[in-house]
């Protein structure tokens, strides 16, 4: 199998014919495996030095100001614009790692088929979590919303491209061949539903006829990608209801009725609800049962009298003590009010600080980076709307990915740390005297950063 040179390589190791103890084997093959699998990581802003780095540094890139044109009358000087690069700060917050044992019986077989059966689903769950941690920012743009929560149809998905479109023209977002579509499973498969992108006299074009894929339209370069929050129907959830007649698109402020007075039924300031097509956070209640609250953001469009609101679950935070701020690990929980699901937005008490599910356990939920705040036992996690797609339209400066290699262990340890095109990987070969096997750990430092809200659309569908 042919690979392109690697760069920047370091290896401590001690002498090994074995070539399934040779960790440089397994950390240039699992790098060149994680950059085929990984899909939008590959498509956003990732401007960093390949160098060798520690849990918790600090990287920095830099954000071109935006200018603005003047006008001048005949004879008069021109007036200089400074030129300013801000500085944005990535913390290297998120140690991604895959450990596995490889038994005595293990190291007799050939490297490929060390590669087909330990590499590859290695280099996968590796690539799966990146492109979680980056498609589960698409809450962080729920100020800019298109389509609607479980509309997309078999005769609307270029309607819902062209709105997509229409968005980013209206945010300023550059159209310079860098704007992307990541479509979830469903949404992908309701769009090729659709014959205008499946019949070649509809579809205009031979891009993706053959391997069935959208490709490029309304100057959108589409993709499926599995990590794309697609969500279920929950089984839980309270309805109230818009109860001061019509209402403005950007009214904050709204009057409503109908939800229970009892919690946990009742509304709380945190909770996500929906109204019309959209989705919204409840910011302010007047109290339990809720006649006046204010939302996050404006109302995206006007509502109705008797609108119907519909308000999703929570769960409880389940500690004895605190999570503190910095928290990387599965959070637990209990008294669920609907089940949480992977990709599924959740925030903390009063906070509007926006998280996604990557992982579920029975009574624990793992989010896509570690908590920027503490949260408390018995605190409420608020679960972000469910029953549709949430799909990522965006620009490759929207944010920022930082993947940094970790310096291979000393102290005569087998270990070996790669860079190949700033996807990092290093693979440590260690003995496990309990289990009586070779562990072999690949892992990589990451930190995730939004640059700019106006470069993304959330695309419900």
């Amino acid at each position: 199998m042919l690979r392109p040179n690697f760069i920047k390589t370091r290896r401590i190791s001690r002498a090994n014919n074995v070539t399934a103890l040779i960790p440089q084997m397994w950390a240039q093959e699992s790098v060149a495996l994680l950059t085929e699998n990984m899909q939008i990581a590959n498509t956003i802003h990732r401007d960093f030095e390949e160098i060798f780095a520690r849990f918790g540094d600090t990287v920095n890139t830099r954000q071109p100001s935006n200018f603005t044109a003047k006008r001048k009358n005949k004879g008069s000087n021109v007036t200089a614009e400074d030129a300013v690069l801000n500085n944005i700060p990535v913390v290297l917050n998120q140690h991604i790692y895959h450990s596995f044992l490889l038994d005595d019986s293990d190291l007799t077989l050939a490297m490929q088929d060390l590669i087909d059966v330990f590499i590859k689903p290695a280099a996968v769950a590796l690539a799966k979590m990146v492109d979680q941690i980056c498609l589960s920012q698409v809450y962080q743009f729920t100020p800019h919303q298109v389509g609607e929560i479980g509309g997309l149809a078999n005769n609307n998905g270029n309607a819902l491209l062209a709105m997509t479109r229409g968005k980013m023209n209206g945010n300023l977002v550059p159209d310079d061949g860098r704007r992307y579509l990541a479509l979830g499973h469903g949404a992908d498969a309701k769009m090729m539903e659709n014959a205008i992108f499946t019949q070649a006299d509809q579809r205009g074009d031979v891009e993706g006829l053959m391997f069935g894929y959208l490709g490029t339209k309304q100057g959108l370069h589409t993709y499926m990608s599995q990590n794309t929050p697609a969500l279920l129907p929950s089984t839980v959830s309270v309805a109230g209801a818009i109860n001061n007649g019509n209402i403005a698109a950007g009214s904050t402020e709204l009057t409503v009725d109908g939800f229970l007075d009892d919690a946990p039924d009742g509304l709380t300031v945190g909770d996500w609800i929906r109204i019309g097509k959209f989705y919204y956070q409840a910011t302010v209640v007047n109290q339990r049962n809720a006649t006046a609250i204010t939302i996050s953001p404006g109302l995206i469009e006007a509502t109705v009298n008797d609108a119907v609101i519909t308000r999703y679950g929570r769960l409880q935070i389940n500690e004895a003590g605190h999570y503190a701020a910095g928290y990387a690990e599965a959070i637990a929980f209990n008294n669920p009010t609907a089940t949480p699901q992977v990709g599924q937005m959740v925030t903390f008490h009063e906070s509007t600080t926006k998280y996604a599910i990557v992982q579920t356990g029975t009574t624990s939920i793992l989010l896509d980076r570690p908590l920027e705040a503490g949260v408390s036992h018995q605190q409420w996690a608020h679960l972000g709307p469910v029953a549709g797609g949430f799909n990522f339209g965006y620009h490759r400066n929207c944010m920022t990915l930082a993947l940094r290699p970790l310096a291979a262990p000393r102290g005569g340890v087998e270990g070996y740390s790669t860079n190949w095109s700033g996807i990092p990987m290093r693979a440590v070969i260690t003995y496990d005297g309990q289990a009586q096997k070779h562990r072999v750990t690949l892992d990589f430092l990451a930190g995730i950063k939004v640059l700019d809200t106006a470069l993304g659309v959330v695309v419900l569908s």
